[in-house]
């Protein structure tokens, strides 16, 4: 009986802990991150700059790749890319659902629009799915796993 209740306890008690202060923080922290991600998406000049949002051993499956890039140092050729070939950039995060798993591992899932232009001033945008899995290091939530895929038409 006792270990049932124990295992029952387990299950329930992080619920309970989430539900409350602890959660909101997250969500905040994790809102933070996103909006990090976005600002230095339309800012950055070096796909380096990219890199803090990540953990170091970040796994990252972009839309154009058949293969998922494997530590945050490999994807600095990918941003880099993007800022070359779209200089003029905009992103905007809808509809995230955010899941704490735990007080320091959560994901987030949604959509992002892409409001880009090209040295010749050639606009496009476009609008992808996306899941960030994140995780709490010394410096705060950072992103562990990020796929990126288009809508189905």
């Amino acid at each position: 009986m006792v270990a049932a209740l124990r295992k029952v306890l387990l299950l329930v008690l992080p619920v309970i802990v989430l539900a409350g202060p602890a959660r909101a923080q997250a969500d905040a922290e994790i809102t933070a991150v996103l909006d990090r991600w976005a600002a230095t998406y339309g800012s950055a000049t070096s796909g380096a700059e990219m890199l803090p949002l990540y953990h170091p051993e970040a796994v990252f499956f972009g839309t154009a790749f058949r293969e998922p890039f494997v530590g945050r140092d490999s994807f600095v050729p990918y941003f880099q890319q993007q800022f070359d070939n779209f200089p003029t950039r905009a992103l905007a995060f809808e509809d995230m659902v955010i899941v704490l798993v735990t007080p320091d591992v959560a994901t987030a899932t949604g959509l992002y629009r892409f409001d880009v232009a090209t040295a010749n001033g050639q606009r496009a945008q476009a609008l992808y799915r996306v899941t960030f899995a994140l995780i709490r290091t010394a410096e705060g939530f950072q992103i562990i796993q990020h796929h990126s895929s288009m809508l189905p038409q």
